[in-house]
């Protein structure tokens, strides 16, 4: 059975554990799409920076990572660590992540995600 990217269109050749290159890389295109929209925002002014902050706000987050943190006053947090869209990550939880991601993008940038995919592959191709 072939599996194919919702985002980019491509059969995704490797078995369902293994990652989408084309899918990372159109991932990576449209964080640099947002990049470039909040350039005068120094929290967003990297591509690594988006890419934090798109993981934040997606709650992308390793729930296996939680530390618990008392200060000398009592008071308790927890933290946790940022998940990772590394090629080790299966399949199916990096395109759960992207789904949120591309709509977040989309979103802050005012159009569809439809509309997000279509500059990024353009530009992609030029």
């Amino acid at each position: 059975m072939t599996e194919i990217c919702k985002h980019c269109n491509q059969e995704i050749k490797n078995p369902i554990d293994k990652r989408s290159i084309e899918q990372h890389g159109l991932y990576w295109k449209c964080v640099e799409l947002f990049c470039d929209h909040k350039n005068d925002n120094i929290e967003f002014n990297t591509k690594d920076k988006c890419h934090t902050q798109i993981r934040w706000s997606v709650k992308y987050i390793n729930k296996e990572s939680a530390v618990h943190l008392t200060d000398s006053k009592g008071n308790s947090k927890i933290y946790f660590e940022l998940d990772s869209i590394s090629f080790k990550t299966p399949q199916k939880k990096a395109n759960q992540y992207f789904d949120d991601a591309f709509k977040y993008i989309a979103n802050d940038l005012g159009i569809t995600v439809e509309e997000l995919i279509a500059e990024a592959k353009a530009q992609m191709a030029s």
